[in-house]
């Protein structure tokens, strides 16, 4: 795996994060939004106290349009972080639109295993396709 190089700096505040992550993408925007109002609820274990998930885009290089698409993959942000999944398939699935690149609901209790009070509000077949994007 190669070095990334992150957006976020310490310094920034919530609207310089949302520019950098978003690219100005309408759909990422409500996607970091409601992120960072309903991380507590989704992921009580997460680390940053709600910014934990748009650091792991930004660690992952999850940009722009890939945010939205991605937003019904958040389970899979906390599975290549637990080791359950691999970046690189993640990144891959997210190009190809790809819904049935993982068995969502075998990584949704592997997760669940490791962090009892994580809540996955999608289901599966409700993952983005090509024509609603």
């Amino acid at each position: 795996m190669t070095q990334a190089t992150t957006r976020i700096q310490p310094t920034d505040t919530f609207t310089d994060i949302a520019y950098k992550l978003t690219e100005g993408n309408p759909g990422a925007l409500t996607v970091c939004i409601n992120l960072i109002r309903n991380e507590a609820e989704i992921d009580p274990q997460s680390a940053f106290c709600g910014m934990g998930c748009l650091l792991s885009l930004d660690q992952h290089e999850i940009y722009a349009s890939n945010i939205w698409i991605l937003a019904k993959y958040v389970l899979l942000l906390r599975s290549v972080q637990l080791g359950i999944t691999r970046e690189s398939e993640v990144l891959a699935a997210i190009e190809k639109l790809d819904a049935d690149a993982f068995d969502f609901e075998a990584i949704a209790k592997q997760v669940k295993a490791e962090l009892d009070d994580f809540q996955w509000p999608y289901e599966p077949d409700s993952a983005p396709t090509a024509a609603s994007c």
